[in-house]
């Protein structure tokens, strides 16, 4: 675990700088795991990557591998990119320690960046959005996606969502305000209130 939430936590929902959520999906694989050469990237700005590039990368090429569609089919002008993202953890624990931040900082860690990779490492030839609606990002992502293949725009498009709670800080302040679920427990009901978990 990057952070301990243990460390965090308090029963008191009132109580202000602590989370009253203890719960969440934790990922069991070390996360930082990478293959730059694989997708053709130098070192120097693989170690400059947020996680969630990487990650959308693998999960992108295997999700096309799994539904067997060769690279050359998604490669030109007929395929658009959409990337749901919400956090920016990686970007900002960077920035903590700016004498030990990496050269390419400030390309790798931005959030545009995240479909923007997906796009050159497939070479696409249209444009590549990366979107923030918060907790509907994903959604409003696939409603993208979707219109685009229904006008005509083009012929595949792919969505993507990518979050990674990687510190305690976004936890804390939404627990402040109320937001999250007391119990741990995720609902889709609007009647209930605090139903939010991170994940």
């Amino acid at each position: 675990d990057l952070h301990n939430v243990d460390a965090f936590y308090h029963q008191d929902k009132d109580r202000y700088g602590t989370t009253n959520n203890d719960g969440g999906h934790f990922a069991a694989e070390d996360i930082s795991l990478f293959d730059a050469s694989f997708f053709s990237i130098a070192p120097a700005e693989a170690r400059a990557m947020v996680l969630m590039q990487r990650l959308l990368l693998k999960v992108t090429y295997k999700a096309l591998e799994n539904f067997g569609t060769p690279l050359f089919r998604v490669s030109g002008p007929k395929t658009l990119y959409f990337v749901a993202c919400f956090t920016k953890d990686y970007e900002e624990m960077q920035r903590r320690h700016m004498k030990l931040a990496p050269k390419f900082q400030f390309t790798s860690a931005s959030q545009t960046m995240l479909s923007n990779l997906l796009s050159y490492f497939f070479n696409m030839k249209r444009p590549s959005i990366t979107l923030d609606t918060a907790c509907s990002s994903g959604l409003f992502a696939v409603h993208l996606a979707c219109q685009s293949l229904r006008m005509g725009e083009s012929s595949m498009a792919v969505a993507r969502g990518s979050d990674l709670i990687l510190s305690p800080d976004i936890q804390v302040e939404m627990s402040d305000m109320h937001f999250l679920s007391l119990d741990s427990i995720l609902t889709a009901s609007r009647s209930v209130p605090h139903s939010r978990l991170f994940s």
